[in-house]
């Protein structure tokens, strides 16, 4: 053989041996690759399964949100209507202090008013009592100057008869 046939036939064998690493590398790496894609896919259904479920659960926290969501709007609505009639209640509480609020002015105005009477019929009566007591002490006094009077009348009559009398008696006398 000549030495180009041996150099081909060493760089087919050294060839022959590159081109068997690289199958095997090649099969080694298709092995690889096709368990890589087959846990990749088991992965994959594993995930659309919990997608599934996900999805399930999500449908079923939105029956439960609208379920609360109403449940809660139901509440709102009933504390709302209880807020309004304690406001009413409230509003009448206060319309009712406020009516007796003024009425209490008013009667505290008529009791204002009925003592200042009093206290003026009072000093009316106190002063009538006093006009009467003076009055009274006046017709004393008069009554007493009247008695002297008319003792002193009495007097000047019987004087004024006895002198006249006298007078009479020297008239005829002469």
């Amino acid at each position: 053989m000549s030495t180009a046939g041996k150099v081909l036939a060493v760089l087919v064998m050294l060839v022959l041996v590159v081109w068997i690493v690289l199958a095997a590398g090649v099969a080694r790496l298709n092995t690889n690759g096709n368990k890589a894609i087959h846990d990749l896919i088991e992965e994959v259904e594993k995930l659309r399964v919990q997608v599934d479920q996900t999805q399930v659960e999500v449908a079923g926290l939105r029956d439960q949100t609208s379920t609360i969501q109403e449940r809660v709007d139901h509440e709102l609505t009933v504390l709302q209507d209880r807020k309004v009639e304690l406001q009413k209640g409230h509003s009448q509480i206060f319309e009712s202090l406020a009516r007796y609020m003024y009425q209490l002015g008013t009667v505290e105005e008529s009791l204002k008013s009925a003592q200042a009477l009093l206290q003026h019929r009072n000093d009316e009566r106190d002063a009538e009592q006093k006009a009467v007591a003076d009055t009274r002490a006046e017709v004393k006094t008069l009554m007493a100057d009247s008695s002297q009077l008319m003792n002193r009348l009495d007097t000047l009559r019987k004087t004024f008869q006895k002198t006249y009398h006298e007078n009479v008696e020297n008239l005829g006398k002469h």
